[in-house]
C-alpha cells in the first residue's frame, strides 16, 4: 500500500510540469513567428525605400515602431530634393518624432502637406481607413494643403500605400486584408509577393528599391542634411 502511494506522489509533479512545458514551447513558437514577421517587414522597408538594415536599426533606436518606419523613410524621401542639393535624413525625421512632434507637424516643417500621404482608392473603404481617406474625398484637391491628419491616420495611409506598391496589388486589397490581421507587419507576410521576384515590389532601383538617390551619403553623418548654396527648397520634392 505504501509503495502505491509513493508511486502516485511521484507522478504528480510530472503531470503538473508537462502542461507548463507545452505552454512554454507554444510561447517560444509564437515569438519565433512574430520575430520572423518583423524581420520580413524590415526587409521590405529596406528594399522599398533603398535603405540598409543598419539604417533601420538606427531608426528603431529612436523609439520608432515598426509600422512607423515607412512614415520616417517616406517623409525623408519626399523632403529631399530630386537634384540632391537637399537631403533630409531619416534620423533627422525620427529625432523630431522623438521630441514629441506629430507626423503632420514634421511634414509641415519640411514644407510637405497631407497630399504626400494620400492613397488613391476606387471606393470608400469604410472604418477605420475610411476616416483618413475621407479627409481627401470631402475636399477639392486645391484644399488638401489644409488637411491635418492624426498620427494613426498617417500610419494607416502610408502603410497601405507602401504594401500596395511593394506587393504590386491594389490598395483596396491591403485594406481588406488588414481587417483580419493584428498589424501591417503580420499582413506583409500574408500578402503574395510579386511573381518573378523573391520579395521585390515597385521601385526605381535595380532591386525594386527606391534607388540610390535615397541611400545615405557615406561622406555625411547619418543625421546630416546637405543643402546647396542657395539653401532653398524650391528644387522640387520627390514624387
Amino acid at each position: 500500500m505504501a509503495s502505491r502511494t509513493l508511486c502516485c506522489v511521484a507522478l504528480v509533479p510530472i503531470a503538473l510540469v508537462t502542461p507548463r512545458i507545452a505552454v512554454a514551447q507554444a510561447a517560444d513558437a509564437t515569438v519565433t513567428v512574430e520575430q520572423g514577421a518583423v524581420e520580413s517587414f524590415h526587409a521590405d522597408v529596406c528594399g522599398h525605400y533603398g535603405v540598409s538594415r543598419a539604417d533601420v536599426v538606427v531608426i528603431k533606436a529612436k523609439k520608432v515602431s515598426d509600422e512607423e518606419l515607412p512614415v520616417v523613410f517616406l517623409i525623408a524621401r519626399k523632403a529631399s530634393s530630386t537634384d540632391g542639393r537637399i537631403i533630409v535624413t531619416p534620423v533627422s525625421v525620427a529625432e523630431m518624432r522623438l521630441s514629441g512632434k506629430s507626423w503632420m507637424e514634421i511634414a509641415l516643417h519640411f514644407r510637405l502637406t497631407a497630399e504626400v500621404f494620400h492613397v488613391e482608392l476606387a471606393r470608400d473603404p469604410g472604418p477605420p481607413h475610411g476616416k483618413a481617406w475621407g479627409h481627401f474625398k470631402n475636399r477639392p484637391r486645391g484644399e488638401w494643403g489644409q488637411i491635418r491628419l492624426a498620427d494613426d491616420e498617417v500610419v494607416q495611409l502610408v502603410n497601405v500605400k507602401f504594401l500596395a506598391e511593394r506587393r504590386g496589388c491594389a490598395p483596396e486589397t491591403v485594406i481588406s486584408l488588414r481587417a483580419r490581421e493584428a498589424s501591417f507587419v503580420s499582413l506583409a507576410v500574408k500578402l503574395e509577393k510579386p511573381k518573378g521576384s523573391p520579395g521585390q515590389g515597385k521601385g526605381n532601383g535595380p532591386d525594386g528599391s527606391a534607388g540610390a538617390a535615397m541611400r545615405h551619403d557615406p561622406k555625411l553623418p547619418l543625421h546630416a542634411e546637405r543643402k546647396g548654396q542657395g539653401g532653398g527648397k524650391g528644387q522640387g520634392k520627390r514624387k
